[in-house]
């Protein structure tokens, strides 16, 4: 009877299985742990002995090579149970509504969620949706990266063909459309509306060369036409003339009006700044210790502040030297608006977050723990912009850490060429070698 019921069990697991929607399974992964062979129990089923070790049923394959209890009987079939672990690839995640203003978050608006690397997905364990006042729970899933697509160069259609022309494929230094590449479309059209003018000139001088001709032969010895002729002839004459020597009349004029070159264009390389994990000052991001502040250097003669304690580490002061001779080579200067953080300083932040938004997890995300030695309490930490430049006004709060703009995208340049690594939840936030993660949160 035992026998039967598993197996009619078995094959019911085996029919949802099957047909069970894919959009269900398609995801979460299920795992067997801890498995173990049971002593048969008179009177109980499988199902029975395995939900009292708070286990499930299973087949008995998940159970292979392990130790049977003793003492049994060869013959004996005896329940193999698991715990049936299911394990999903997305997380649940919260936003927490903000209703005071600060400089740690936008006025009246949800805060937290998903990470910038993260989309919101399906494939989380329901159970566990957290929930509570004022709080939106969200699904988050790692996003699929996309692969870098090069240039393509498609020969374009002209609204005017010119049938005595071929145009040629662009041609690139590097692979993949990369590099330098040399696009002679438009310089071969310009050539081809130069030899059909040439043709078309012709043809129209050798009309009016033989129109003089038959106007002399009509003219029956009329000095006037005679005259028209000779004008018509001597006129074709000479138009053919300028149109056969023309090529050598506009190399004297301007040699480049005769080579008609490609035009070339310097195809831009993906730029991939690492990013730092879980925020500017997490728990993951750490040093050993925090920087010692009688052993950090001013940078206030170096390059221009209004950070509360304009000092960093050797280290630090080392890579901002080399981010500061970059920033002269594109003809800009740096501007640092924070640096080191003392204790009571990171403290002050710390507690005006906690209030701000009444959740510490929710807090962590914009302000480092006091506690926490990463970042700018390392003395390896600068925020920072272009001097002078619009982005320099946009920078402190969530509402425009995703901002960018021609100088946002050179000063990262500036930066990753000097070693630094950029916080990818800030844009204005660059750590001097610390190690990358391998994702980031705002």
């Amino acid at each position: 009877m035992i026998k039967k019921i598993f197996s009619l069990t078995a094959l019911a697991m085996i029919l949802v299985t099957l047909f069970i929607p894919l959009k269900f399974t398609h995801a979460a992964a299920t795992k067997m742990q801890n498995c173990s062979w049971e002593a048969l129990q008179a009177g109980k089923t499988y199902d029975q002995i395995c939900f009292e070790k708070i286990k499930n049923s299973v087949y008995d394959t998940n159970c292979a090579g392990l130790p049977k209890p003793t003492p049994y009987s060869p013959d004996a079939e005896l329940p193999c149970c698991c715990n049936v672990v299911t394990e999903y690839s997305c997380t649940w995640k919260t936003k927490v509504y903000v209703a005071g203003g600060g400089t740690y978050a936008p006025t009246g608006q949800w805060v937290g969620g998903c990470d910038a690397d993260e989309a919101v997905g399906k494939d989380c364990d329901l159970a566990k949706k957290p929930s509570g006042t004022n709080v939106q729970a969200y699904c988050c899933c790692a996003k699929e990266e996309q692969p870098y697509k090069k240039a393509d160069f498609t020969i374009p259609e002209f609204q005017v063909p010119i049938d005595s022309i071929t145009l040629s494929q662009a041609e690139c230094t590097g692979p993949d459309n990369s590099g330098q590449c040399k696009i002679p479309w438009i310089a071969q059209y310009i050539q081809g509306i130069y030899r059909y003018g040439l043709g078309i000139g012709g043809i129209l001088a050798a009309i009016v060369l033989m129109a003089g001709g038959v106007i002399w032969l009509v003219s029956a010895g009329d000095a006037s036409k005679i005259s028209q002729a000779k004008d018509l002839i001597i006129g074709s004459i000479t138009g053919m003339i300028i149109l056969s020597t023309s090529y050598i009349i506009l190399s004297q004029i301007n040699p480049d009006l005769t080579s008609l070159r490609s035009i070339s264009v310097q195809m831009i390389e993906r730029i991939t700044i690492d990013p730092i994990k879980n925020g500017s000052d997490s728990g993951v991001n750490t040093s050993d210790k925090c920087a010692e502040e009688g052993d950090l250097i001013n940078i206030a003669g170096l390059v221009g502040t209004k950070a509360q304690t304009p000092v960093l580490s050797t280290e630090g002061y080392a890579g901002l030297e080399k981010a500061v001779a970059e920033a002269e080579k594109q003809g800009v200067e740096l501007y640092v608006t924070s640096a080191f953080r003392t204790a009571t300083h990171q403290q002050n932040l710390w507690d005006a977050a906690v209030a701000k938004y009444g959740d510490e997890t929710v807090a962590a995300k914009y302000v480092a723990r006091p506690g926490s030695c990463g970042g700018h309490r390392s003395g390896n930490a600068i925020d920072v912009c272009i001097k002078g430049s619009v982005s320099c006004g946009k920078m402190g709060s969530k509402s425009v850490a995703n901002y960018s703009d021609s100088d946002v995208v050179k000063l990262q340049q500036i930066m990753q060429a000097a070693g630094w690594l950029r916080y990818c939840g800030e844009w204005w936030h660059f750590q001097y070698n610390d190690p990358p993660g391998s994702s980031c949160s705002p």
